[in-house]
């Protein structure tokens, strides 16, 4: 019973804390087995410093610290979404902007606060922008135009020679050796032919037409007056692959035999020069005629002496293609016809500044009268001009022609009187000219003469403005080249009434240059900040430089200039030259080139970012084309120009509008 007691009491007091002991031991178990598996969980993301202070807590046995982590653990748990969003974002990012991408994943100073260092997308916006200016510095402009210059010269070379090959290619395939032995024939039949006087000329004219039936298929291209065409072809039975028909504003109804003989036709003319005059024609029998055989055609009444071949096209083919750029006659001169018969829409391209006679058109008064067509004074005045220009060194080499205004009696007496004071070879030598308007149309001199013939009256002479009148004045005023004398002797005001084709050539000669001030005034209002930055640098570095340069219709932006020696530089950018534009000027670029203008171009993005290198370009092409700097060009300047160009850069533009005078103090 005492064995017993002492083992019960020994159980109650011993037993208790064993067990305990051998729990705690089991408990550290598990534990430890727990903290091994959080270490091997935690393990992967070893270097996360959540992650390595909740392994130092761990390892350290740290409650406190373990407690602290894993409740950072958790904070970041609630952020895995954003966290992971903000990867994506990266990761996109990443494509696109791998430096920005990095310094944001980074928190690399400005990119590690928790709100943006400025607007992103601005930002965004521009380094796209900076970006492709810098894609587009990378491309030089200079070599591009000399790929493209080099590409199209290729390229009008090879399609020439492929045109002409296949053109002869063709015309062998289809000669027969008959055809060639009728050629020959209709040549010495043309030979003995000559003038067409003598006692055969019926016989061989008739046995040239059967020839040429045979032959024509041997030539491909036949060329000769319209009158002409009748005599050599036989309408019925001739076709012509195309038939091209020019000056057809002279050419009356007869002409329309050559277009039946076409399968297709180009009609060239101009329905605002001189037309047939019908002279000599009977009106009633052409009438008769009209009324017999027109009688289906729309507007067979017109079809008469007076109507062109131009103007049966126009009416029969709605579709025309208009040309507008205008070669021969410096701008001053073309101007006059261009506001009476074009609207203004003819773009005159011959550079004045080429031309050394001065001024380009020139009023002459005399104090003449009008007597049967003729006025002797002006007459003796034109021949008297006529002599002073033969006898000075500026006209040598010069055509001179005269032309009537009012009919043909005025242009044989001054030719009569010329041929009395100047020799045959002088004639030739000048291939001078006397004649109408009609007589000169579709020919050209270097200096023509106008003699408005009319004298003054009691008042005011009667009106002409009619469309007849207004073609001949046209086609007078468009003739000369270089230089335009304008010889009257009229009042404008006193002796012409307003509106009156007399008085407004008059007018024009004495003052040719007022459209084209109205013309610059509103250019000059569209001069750009870029233009007088770029001719700043340009006149600073001592080159002598234009701003605005006419050539004919068109503007060049800056131009610098050396003796004969030019340089034209356009200033490019969207702000100055929208891209709508980039065909016009694409356009515009190749007539000026084919007036052998040198071009370089300046980006206005380049400029702005980087003028220095910018510029360097164009100084490279200076040196190569032999274009030295003068030293100061700065006395060529107008006095606004000279302020703007010695400002400092974004200065100018403020003094646009402003009224530049001197100050008291001198």
């Amino acid at each position: 019973m005492g064995d017993l007691l002492r083992l019960a009491r020994a159980l109650a007091e011993a037993l208790p804390p064993i067990l305990y002991a051998r729990a705690n031991v089991i408990a550290l178990h598990r534990l430890d087995t727990t903290l091994a598996t959080i270490l091997q969980v935690l393990r992967p993301y070893a270097g996360a410093p959540v992650v390595d202070r909740l392994r130092a807590a761990v390892m350290a046995d740290d409650a406190i610290a373990y407690r602290a982590a894993y409740q950072r653990l958790s904070e970041l748990k609630m952020l895995e979404d954003e966290a992971r969003r903000r990867q994506d974002l990266l990761t996109r990012l990443d494509r696109v902007a791998p430096a920005w991408a990095a310094a944001v994943r980074a928190r690399d100073g400005v990119h590690g606060r928790p709100e943006p260092p400025g607007d992103p997308a601005a930002a965004w916006l521009w380094r796209q922008l900076h970006d492709e200016l810098d894609r587009r510095a990378s491309v030089s402009v200079q070599e591009l135009q000399d790929r493209i210059d080099h590409l199209t010269g290729r390229l009008y070379e090879v399609t020439a020679q492929l045109v002409e090959r296949l053109a002869w290619a063709a015309q062998i395939r289809r000669t027969t050796p008959a055809q060639q032995q009728a050629l020959m024939g209709w040549l010495h039949l043309h030979r003995r032919l000559g003038k067409g006087f003598s006692k055969r000329a019926a016989e061989l004219r008739a046995e040239a037409v059967r020839t040429m039936v045979r032959a024509q298929c041997a030539v491909p291209v036949w060329i000769m007056p319209v009158n002409r065409v009748v005599d050599h072809f036989d309408p019925a039975t001739t076709r012509f692959d195309v038939v091209i028909v020019d000056e057809a504003s002279q050419s009356d109804v007869l002409a329309l035999t050559a277009l039946y003989m076409a399968k297709q036709v180009v009609v060239v003319g101009d329905d605002e020069q001189v037309s047939p005059d019908a002279v000599g024609e009977e009106a009633e029998r052409i009438s008769a005629l009209i009324g017999e055989y027109l009688k289906e055609i729309p507007n067979a009444p017109l079809y008469d002496g007076r109507r062109s071949l131009y103007d049966i096209a126009l009416e029969s083919f709605p579709s025309h293609v208009v040309l507008l750029e205008h070669f021969r006659c410096v701008p001053d001169i073309i101007q006059f016809s261009n506001i009476l018969s074009y609207n203004g829409r003819i773009r005159p391209l011959r550079e004045a500044s080429g031309v050394h006679l001065r001024p380009h058109v020139v009023p002459h008064r005399v104090a003449g009268y009008c007597d049967h067509k003729t006025n002797l004074e002006e007459a003796r005045e034109v021949a008297a001009l006529v002599a002073a220009m033969v006898s000075m060194p500026e006209y040598t080499g010069k055509t001179l022609g005269v032309i009537s205004l009012v009919g043909e009696e005025q242009a044989i007496l001054i030719d009569r009187i010329l041929r009395q004071r100047l020799t045959p070879d002088t004639y030739e030598c000048y291939r001078i000219l006397c004649g109408t308007p009609p007589q000169f149309q579709g020919d050209e001199r270097d200096v023509v003469i106008l003699s408005l013939v009319d004298g003054p009256g009691d008042g005011p002479l009667a009106m002409r403005d009619d469309d007849r009148w207004k073609k001949r004045f046209n086609v007078a005023a468009s003739r000369a080249k270089d230089q335009m004398w304008v010889v009257y002797s009229l009042d404008p005001a006193r002796d012409l009434k307003p509106g009156d084709l007399r008085r407004r050539l008059i007018e024009y000669a004495l003052n040719p240059g007022a459209f084209g001030r109205e013309t610059e005034l509103e250019e000059r209002r569209a001069e750009s900040e870029f233009e007088n930055e770029v001719m700043r640098r340009l006149v600073v570095a001592g080159y002598r430089v234009r701003s605005q340069w006419p050539v004919g219709y068109y503007r060049i932006d800056l131009v610098v200039e050396w003796g004969d020696k030019r340089l034209a530089i356009e200033c490019d950018g969207d702000r100055y030259r929208p891209i709508e534009r980039l065909a016009d000027d694409m356009d515009r670029q190749e007539v000026l080139e084919r007036l052998k203008w040198q071009f370089v171009w300046l980006r206005g993005s380049e400029f702005f970012r980087d003028p220095e290198r910018a510029m360097r370009p164009v100084f490279e092409r200076l040196e190569t084309m032999g274009i030295p700097p003068e030293g100061s060009a700065w006395p060529s300047l107008s006095p606004r120009v000279l302020l703007t160009a010695c400002l400092p850069p974004g200065i100018g533009p403020l003094l646009a509008g402003s009224h530049i005078a001197p100050s008291r103090s001198g």
